[in-house]
């Protein structure tokens, strides 16, 4: 296999023609994500967080890899696998991705110029949860304004503040919320789902926990649709003339009536069929 072209300009690294840069599990890593099987970050921007975590993936173990390397890698292998580019040059994001792994003691300028060494082999990290934070620190995003429950999933309430201060300017109470659900960080969620065209960052107003979260987001989306506040203009079927207080009444009301609801009739949190 030779050095091939992204489509976008950028290079992916062979092995075969730089053994002492890269290795066949990067070569594998490499057609999976440019396949899109499995990558986490697809819409996120590239930050300086995110390409740290790709660059300590791709490089652990080696030795004096060049910077320039470490960039065209690290940027083909998001681009392939679904992200945006960042909001900053690549050269950027690089040097300061560097610094924080240099911080953490997972690399160390090589004797030679430009060059470095990255310390492993270790295993992919799984701490999305920790990654997500980072980013959202990095694109300056609002954390949830309140959450509440507890689990390994979630169910989530956002919208924009243009959408809340024009409905109190008119002496309403609902306004325009989306209500969905994930099974990993609700930041790098939300943000998958904003297009350039939106004015303003969404805010999330309400974050529940919970480990049952396709059963909550249901009976949340068929008590609103019955009360008549679905969205039947709005893009895709989430959206609803709400508020958080609203989610959160539903929600409590919901717990409390299914707290004596027998086992056997509870949604198994590891079914992927609902």
């Amino acid at each position: 296999m030779s050095d091939r072209s992204t489509g976008r300009g950028l290079q992916v690294i062979d092995p075969a023609n730089h053994p002492e840069e890269s290795t066949a599990d990067e070569v594998a890593m490499t057609t999976d994500i440019a396949r899109g099987q499995g990558y986490r970050w697809v819409d996120i921007p590239l930050t300086a967080s995110l390409a740290a975590q790709l660059a300590k993936e791709i490089f652990a173990g080696r030795r004096a890899v060049r910077r320039n390397v470490i960039a065209d890698s690290v940027e083909a292998l998001h681009l392939e696998g679904g992200g945006r580019a960042g909001q900053q040059n690549i050269s950027s994001i690089i040097k300061k991705a560097l610094a924080q792994l240099e911080a953490d003691g997972l690399v160390a300028k090589s004797g030679a110029f430009g060059r470095w060494d990255f310390s492993g082999p270790e295993p992919v990290s799984n701490d999305s949860q920790s990654l997500a934070d980072d980013l959202a620190d990095d694109l300056d995003l609002p954390s949830p304004a309140r959450t509440i429950g507890a689990g390994s999933q979630a169910v989530y309430v956002y919208g924009y503040e243009s959408y809340r201060s024009t409905a109190e300017a008119h002496l309403e109470t609902r306004y325009a919320c989306k209500i969905g659900r994930t099974d990993g960080p609700v930041t790098s969620r939300i943000y998958s789902q904003m297009t350039t065209s939106m004015p303003e960052w969404p805010q999330v107003w309400l974050v529940i926990r919970t480990d049952t979260s396709r059963t909550l987001e249901r009976v949340l989306h068929g008590i609103l649709s019955l009360r008549g506040q679905s969205m039947s203009d709005a893009p895709g079927a989430e959206w609803f003339m709400t508020n958080p207080a609203e989610i959160e009444a539903i929600y409590e009301w919901i717990r409390l009536d299914t707290a004596n609801e027998p086992a056997s009739v509870r949604e198994d949190p590891n079914d992927s069929s609902v």
